[in-house]
Order: structure tokens, then sequence, then C-alpha cells
């Protein structure tokens, strides 16, 4: 809820010690605006009974709702979901995900991510096809399968299909393109086949592409040429939220 370009302080206390540090909100976008659509990542919509490792499963449900009614309030154009819609993949939370989802009143744009695909017919009855490529507004969007972890054969001919156009181009992936120097090791959750598509990829920097992903949910960007890819947080964990 701050406002742009503000700063804010956030205090840290152990055993033994303590830290603040000084942040900055990032300032108002400048110019006018041409296009308004909100972009979450991991809602993990859940039958658990209890929270597990700081994740909401139990407030899941409410979150999402209020995060649509939020986008309906605010007027916004679409609403893009780069995966884990639901944290088990079972019919419930599908039907769930879905009930809530159609309560928006403008286009929704979702690919999944790993924990939606243990059977991935269930997303297919749900939300349609795995991976896709539609127009929307001035922009090419196109929707990602990368819940097993990599881009594929099908990931990326539809990019090729993207950059064949005029258009600007929107990608929606669970999983990054794009490693970044903030996630190491480990934790780095990207592609996992990026040599085999390298062509593709350098092409898609050549071009005005924005990039949303998931999975990992730590709020970072990564910029390649034209391209820019932005970690989405998630909205039921720390730190909780989706981006407008």
């Amino acid at each position: 809820g701050l406002a742009p370009a503000t700063e804010h302080t956030v205090e840290l206390q152990w055993a033994g010690g303590g830290r603040r540090i000084l942040f900055r909100t990032l300032p108002a976008p400048q110019g006018p605006q041409r296009r308004c659509f909100a972009v979450l990542a991991d809602p993990h919509i859940s039958e658990s009974p209890e929270d597990y490792k700081g994740r909401l499963f139990v407030e899941s449900a409410m979150i999402l709702r209020d995060i649509v009614e939020e986008c309906n309030d605010t007027g916004v154009e679409a609403v893009f979901v780069a995966g884990d819609v639901t944290n088990a993949g079972t019919d419930r939370e599908f039907r769930t995900a879905r009930r809530i989802l159609d309560g928006l009143r403008c286009p929704l744009f979702a690919v999944p991510g790993d924990h939606d695909l243990p059977e991935p017919a269930r997303w297919e009855a749900h939300f349609g096809t795995l991976s896709w490529m539609r127009d929307w507004q001035d922009f090419a969007v196109v929707g990602l399968d990368t819940g097993a972890g990599c881009l594929g054969e099908t990931g990326a001919a539809l990019l090729r299909q993207a950059l064949a156009g005029p258009a600007r181009i929107v990608v929606v992936s669970h999983a990054q393109l794009f490693p970044d120097d903030y996630i190491r090791q480990g934790k780095r959750k990207g592609v996992t086949d990026t040599a085999a598509h390298a062509d593709v990829l350098a092409r898609l920097c050549e071009r005005q592409t924005l990039v949303y992903v998931g999975h990992q949910n730590v709020p970072v960007r990564v910029g390649r040429g034209r391209l820019l890819q932005l970690n989405l947080p998630q909205p039921v964990q720390y730190c909780c939220g989706y981006v407008l």
C-alpha cells in the first residue's frame, strides 16, 4: 500500500544483533498509460487444513478472491497467471480456482506450473491448452508450459510464431527463461534446455518483450537487450503480492 517513490525502513532482529535497511518503492511510471493489466503467480489454491512453511494454504482461496475483486474494481484489461494455480492439482482445487477466476470481468491468460501437472488433463479440462499464443490489444501473448522445467519444441515454435509478427510480445511462463545473478546455485529454477533453443531466445531479446515468471517468487528482474523478465511474488507467501 505504499505510494511510489516512498522510503520505508525494514528492521531485522535476531539473537545478539539486528539491522535496519532503507528501501524505496519504485517511482510511478511516466507518460500516458497504454494498458492496465495484472500479473500474478503461484496462488496455490489448496485443500490443506493448515498452513505450511509460511505458505497461506488455508487463506489461499480468500486471497485469490480478494485479488479478483481488486482487479474488477481497478478495471484492469486482462489478468495473466504464471502457473501453480493449484497446490496439488486436484479436481477440487481446480474447481475452486476456476470458480473464483470466473469472477473476473476481463480476459484471463493462464499457464500451468509444476503443482498443476500431476495430471495435465485436469488443467486442460479447466483452463484449456497447456501452451498457446493469442493476440491481445496490440500484443502477441505467448503462454508457455514450463511446469516440467523445459521450454520444449512446442514453446520454441510459439515464440518463433510471435517473432514472425510485428506486435510487441508478452510471455507468461512458470519457470525463468533467463537466469539472474540474484538467485544462485541450487535455488535457480529456470528452464533446463536453453542451449537447445538459444537461437529463438536470442531473437526474443532483440524485440520489445516482457516476460513474466513465477516458481521462485523472488521479485527481481533481468534485462537482456530489449527484453525484460520479471520474477513475480506470490500472493500466499512472503512477500505476498501481485503486480499491477
